[in-house]
C-alpha cells in the first residue's frame, strides 16, 4: 500500500512527464564541470571568452566551445 501522507498537502503536486523531461536535459547540460563554471561566471555579468577561459581554468577554444 502506498502511504498517501501527501496528500494531506494542499499545494502538493508532481510535474509532468514533459516537465520531468526538461529537467533531466537542463541537468545533463550541466553535468560538466566547466559548464558549470561559465553559467557562473555568466551569472555575475557579461565578459569575454577569454575572461571566461581564465576563470574556468581552460582554453578560450574550449570555453566556446562549451
Amino acid at each position: 500500500m502506498i502511504n498517501a501522507v501527501h496528500s494531506s498537502i494542499a499545494s502538493f503536486s508532481m510535474p509532468s512527464d514533459e516537465q520531468v523531461t526538461r529537467a533531466a536535459e537542463t541537468f545533463r547540460m550541466l553535468s560538466d564541470p566547466t559548464r558549470v563554471k561559465v553559467l557562473w561566471a555568466l551569472l555575475q555579468g557579461e565578459t569575454s571568452v577569454a575572461c571566461l577561459a581564465e576563470l574556468a581554468g581552460v582554453a578560450p577554444t574550449v570555453v566556446s566551445q562549451h
